[in-house]
């Protein structure tokens, strides 16, 4: 939910805008592994977006097999972008670019606050923000 509301902050602060009839937002995770159901759902589309911004790498894998199903050319048709950098993101064609988190920090941080929270359950809860970094590679013009 957060990456959707900075998602929306960000195309608003930049004059852009959300093509939601065009947007994934029921689907479960167990349904993105179909390739078949996404290309039935992109046909459905009255058009597709310039690019799909995806909350996950492994969604967006899946994204670029059913826009290649359908004979879309990633990026000449549309771009599309994950979030994560798992391996399978250079391993794909076209490689996808996505944002990397520091997964080692993110671990480190969060077994701090589990264990904070163990030895005194009255700590509050943090909520924090890290830095991501782009990653551009094939999947984008």
């Amino acid at each position: 939910q957060e990456r959707y509301e900075a998602l929306c902050e960000t195309l608003a602060e930049n004059q852009l805008s959300l093509v939601r009839e065009c947007c994934f937002f029921d689907e479960t995770d167990q349904l993105f592994l179909n390739s078949a159901y996404i290309a039935n759902k992109l046909k459905s589309f009255p058009e597709l977006p310039e690019v799909y911004i995806c909350g996950n790498d492994w969604t967006a894998i899946q994204l670029i097999n059913a826009l290649q199903l359908l004979n879309y050319r990633i990026p000449q048709d549309v771009s599309v972008v994950g979030f994560d950098d798992i391996q399978a993101a250079t391993k794909i064609k076209p490689a996808l670019t996505t944002i990397r988190t520091d997964k080692e920090y993110l671990g480190i941080a969060s077994a701090n606050c589990i264990l904070n929270r163990i030895r005194n359950a009255e700590t509050p809860f943090v909520y924090a923000q890290y830095m991501t970094k782009l990653i551009l590679r094939d999947s984008t013009l």
